[in-house]
């Protein structure tokens, strides 16, 4: 079983934060928990939160502070596809 976090507010503030960006998904926040999401056993809090953005700019503004892009994971689609499936992505257009 996972556990339940809120589903509005600041998307940064839940414990999985997932950006895509030019196609490719970047884990931003919650690298404690990845070996049990890319796995799919094992706890880890949900939803994750997936910001969709299509500006570098905006991009480089949710990264943590003493990262760059290339120092992200970056998540298999095929993993947020299971996400999805499972109804455990918060998806957010950070540009609409």
């Amino acid at each position: 079983m996972n556990t339940e976090v809120q589903k509005d507010g600041d998307p940064l503030a839940h414990p999985i934060t997932i950006v895509l960006f030019n196609g490719r998904y970047f884990l931003v926040r919650g690298e404690e928990y990845m070996s049990n999401l890319l796995s799919g056993m094992g706890e880890y809090p949900v939803p994750v939160a997936i910001l969709s953005m299509s500006s570098f700019a905006k991009f480089q503004t949710v990264l943590p502070k003493d990262k760059e892009a290339t120092d992200l994971w970056n998540i298999n689609a095929r993993i947020i596809e299971r996400l999805r499936v499972d109804e455990q992505l918060l998806e957010i257009d950070i540009e609409a």
